[in-house]
């Protein structure tokens, strides 16, 4: 049970033993949790100074309802053991910081690169703690934000599209004419058009690639005042993904050989 991830309760069928029992007698008695050293602050912090290196990470998560923990974590371990470096309740950057401060000098300042999110915290976390490392912004972050602005314009652009046929329409009814609204060849108005563009960022095709949806097609061409900003999305999104990915290929190629 220590050494494979399995709960005590399971033993209860193989070993036939109560096994709510089991557990709370391994807990209380065989565990020696009641005896760990760091028991009085197990709750606020855990750091271990022993699984720190050059490149780490630093996030947010919730476990559970309600509660916010911060956890540092190293790179180069990808998520296997001596992955974690640091747990701390909450995500005030005064108490990261002081749970952080208890690893040694020497070697916060090894740490060479810190990855994290855009918040201020994070950022106040690692100037004070790791003052040598590079800050890299999560690349997840950062498409985020392109595509939420894209899907911002996108939107302003559809309002426009449907307040211009809206005085189209009430034009033609003063004339006494019959309104007949404009037509793509897709069979969409252009406020339709618009509306659908918001599947058309969401297949955007990576270099080298081509539109084979002929309605996929036409909504391109109508959206294209938006080209420059697609572009942006598309290099976001795959090309500097895809020269990451490369270039750890080629660190990996060259550690093997």
């Amino acid at each position: 049970m220590e050494t494979i991830p399995t709960t005590s309760r399971s033993l209860d069928h193989y070993y036939h033993i109560n096994g709510y029992t089991f557990e709370k007698q391994y807990k209380e008695v065989l565990s020696g949790y009641r005896e760990w050293s760091e028991l009085s602050h197990a709750e606020d912090w855990l750091v271990f100074p022993e699984n720190i290196g050059e490149s780490i990470c630093i996030d947010e998560t919730a476990p559970s309802n309600g509660e916010l923990y911060t956890i540092v974590s190293n790179r180069s371990s990808h998520g296997g053991k001596g992955t974690i470096i640091a747990i701390v309740k909450g995500v005030a950057a005064d108490v990261v910081t002081e749970a952080l401060m208890r690893i040694d000098e020497d070697k916060r300042l090894m740490v060479k690169e810190i990855t994290m999110d855009m918040s201020n915290s994070m950022r106040l976390i690692a100037r004070r703690c790791f003052p040598n490392a590079m800050r890299t912004i999560d690349r997840f972050h950062i498409q985020k934000l392109a595509c939420d602005a894209l899907q911002e314009m996108r939107i302003a652009h559809r309002w426009d599209a449907i307040q211009a046929d809206t005085d189209t329409r009430e034009e033609a009814k003063c004339l006494g004419e019959a309104y007949t609204p404009i037509v793509l060849a897709n069979g969409d108005t252009t406020s339709s058009c618009w509306l659908a563009a918001d599947i058309c960022f969401s297949n955007l095709p990576t270099n080298g690639q081509k539109v084979r949806d002929k309605e996929l097609r036409c909504s391109l061409k109508h959206i294209l005042i938006l080209k420059k900003h697609i572009r942006l999305r598309i290099f976001i999104k795959n090309d500097i993904f895809q020269e990451y990915r490369q270039r750890c290929c080629k660190t990996l190629a060259c550690t093997l050989v």
